[in-house]
């Protein structure tokens, strides 16, 4: 047997509980294939690399059951705390693409996101230190609130995160900063 395969020679490492098994599932498929996917309808439903379950829990009991924006924070998030840049990145392309490129987002699920992205204390939200969460973030609030949304929505969005001080001061501000494309 060769020395170097023994598992005693393999690094390992261990993945906190703070992130949903769904999350780390996805972490896994990453670090077979490069990058990771959801089912149909943006869901994350089905674990494929766990082999057993605790308490006699079965694989369909790990749903995911939040957004696919959610989903993309959390991986990015799991990505931040195990410094798994390339992760990051994919998980960051997926979260434009989810509040960009694919359609409408809901005001609650942007002011979700911005909740967490800006103001959270939970331990396994991102830091964001580099400012790209909060860049899409504030992009996707402009972009929704000058074409894609209607008086209501607007209205909506801004009952949901008026006291989010510094969501409001960093979209204000980016609001002021480009008038002259807001005004075309």
């Amino acid at each position: 047997m060769n020395q170097s395969a023994t598992p005693a020679n393999l690094n390992t490492f261990e993945i906190s509980d703070v992130f949903h098994p769904q999350a780390v599932d996805r972490f896994i498929q990453h670090c077979y294939r490069g990058s990771y996917t959801l089912e149909s309808k943006g869901r994350a439903v089905n674990i494929r690399h766990a082999k057993r379950f605790p308490d006699g829990r079965n694989k369909e009991s790990f749903a995911y059951l939040g957004t696919p924006i959610s989903f993309h924070l959390d991986i990015y998030s799991l990505a931040e705390v195990y410094d798994a840049s390339f992760l990051k990145t994919i998980a960051r392309e997926k979260l434009v693409n989810a509040l960009l490129i694919h359609g409408t987002v809901s005001p609650l699920d942007l002011a979700t996101f911005a909740n967490k992205v800006v103001s959270s204390t939970e331990s396994r939200m991102p830091k964001d230190e580099e400012k790209h969460l909060t860049n899409i973030l504030i992009t996707s609030a402009i972009v929704h609130n000058h074409q894609r949304w209607d008086e209501e929505d607007k209205r909506y969005l801004d009952s949901l995160v008026q006291l989010n001080d510094v969501f409001m001061q960093a979209y204000d501000l980016a609001k002021t900063e480009n008038t002259d494309l807001l005004m075309q």
